[in-house]
């Protein structure tokens, strides 16, 4: 499984997520993850999410967010 870096700039305000790490099977893929897990949480549409690759892991056998970036109000 790959790690990646997954990002938007389009939606900063309070209460969102504008990053997280993922482990996804492809670029592809991981754009698809939502940081807010069950998809309430405001993030981006998918063409606005950036991907930037990190590494590989065994760690983890499905695709699953790891850490996020979530800005508080």
């Amino acid at each position: 499984m790959n790690i990646y870096k997954i990002y938007q700039n389009v939606n900063n305000d309070y209460y969102t997520y504008d990053s997280a790490i993922v482990a996804a099977p492809t670029r592809k893929y991981a754009q698809t993850l939502n940081p807010g897990y069950n998809r309430t949480y405001e993030w981006c549409e998918i063409e606005d999410v950036q991907v930037e690759y990190i590494g590989e892991t065994s760690l983890y056998k499905v695709p699953t967010v790891i850490l996020t970036s979530y800005n508080a109000g």
